[in-house]
């Protein structure tokens, strides 16, 4: 039982704390060329939301195989030269990161 409230706790959670983090994201990011974008944690919701406003470029990284990113690579240690991305997004990430201050 303690499970089930839990689960539906966190679900409540991410649903109200993602409703405000679409609206900004929406706010301004729609209808604006971001260049090329760097999404940091792939295979989640979130990137499918970035994703349905069809940037032209956009490149996945995480450190899980099993999430599908376009890059395996760790957010403390990025191996791409610098300027190569106008955007980045980072979100729900760096709670997950033991030394967040080096992937910022």
């Amino acid at each position: 039982m303690f499970s089930f409230l839990h689960y539906i706790f966190i679900s409540m959670s991410k649903f109200l704390s993602r409703r405000n983090l679409h609206s900004l994201i929406e706010r301004y990011c729609v209808n604006r060329d971001l260049g090329k974008v760097l999404f940091v944690g792939s295979g989640g919701e979130l990137e499918v939301f970035v994703r349905n406003f069809q940037y032209s470029s956009i490149t996945t990284i995480d450190i899980q195989l099993e999430r599908n990113p376009d890059i395996l690579m760790d957010a403390k240690d990025l191996k791409f030269d610098d300027n190569s991305f106008d955007t980045i997004f980072i979100l729900e990430v760096l709670e997950h990161i033991n030394e967040p201050h080096l992937a910022v």
